[in-house]
């Protein structure tokens, strides 16, 4: 199962983005120094404005989540996770943790990055004001897996995010009533970055066929 959201904040000549253990996004239009976990603010939603789908699948601690920062052609992204504690009511920011610790911002939590841990030119652009671009895939088993892989792709990440959010099917291939997961998110991935989906193939033991996954 696969669920995405998009949403836009804006960089601020304050972000320091050195905090240890969370990341913030907040629709607050001003901020301090002493704000040292905001990467951007004015932002298009908090967690309570997230879909869904998106906001069923974060509801449950077997949810990986895929976070892709990008702004001005730079882009970082983190894998954390899903939590049935996740209450997802605030409407002023969200908030990925390192930690477990779960409030009403709470977005995700068991994060492997924090603020101080995104990419310098990221941070450099958004002190600049750059507008920053957020997305957020979230996917179960099978595809949570997946979504590692695509941590060290974050632009291509991104495209797959919005590609998601415009409801479009994920294509995925059988062999012998086997689910080949990665060969259709593969294929997904070449669509989405302005190639064609390649053309099925056979392999050694039988022909791939091609289905529709809708997540």
């Amino acid at each position: 199962m696969l669920a995405a959201d998009t949403l836009k904040a804006q960089g601020h000549t304050n972000i320091r983005a050195s905090h240890r253990t969370t990341i913030e996004v907040t629709c607050e239009r001003s901020l301090t120094p002493r704000g040292d976990c905001i990467v951007g603010v004015c932002a298009s939603k908090a967690v309570s404005g997230l879909s869904k789908p998106l906001r069923k699948l974060l509801e449950d601690q077997r949810t990986a989540v895929l976070v892709v920062f990008k702004a001005h052609r730079v882009a970082d992204a983190l894998i954390a996770w899903g939590d049935r504690r996740l209450k997802l009511e605030n409407d002023r920011s969200l908030v990925i943790r390192r930690s477990d610790f779960v409030d009403d911002r709470t977005l995700a939590i068991k994060s492997n990055k924090a603020a101080r841990d995104l990419s310098r030119a990221l941070v450099e652009a958004l002190r600049r004001g750059k507008e920053l671009e957020i997305a957020i895939i979230a996917a179960k088993h099978p595809y949570a897996r997946l979504l590692f892989r695509l941590q060290r792709r974050p632009l291509k990440a991104w495209a797959l995010a919005r590609l998601l959010t415009t409801g479009a099917s994920i294509p995925h291939f059988t062999l012998g009533g086997r689910l080949m997961v990665r060969k259709g998110f593969k294929l997904a991935s070449d669509a989405i970055s302005g190639g064609p989906v390649a053309q099925v193939g056979r392999a050694r033991s039988g022909r791939l066929q091609r289905r529709a996954f809708n997540p």
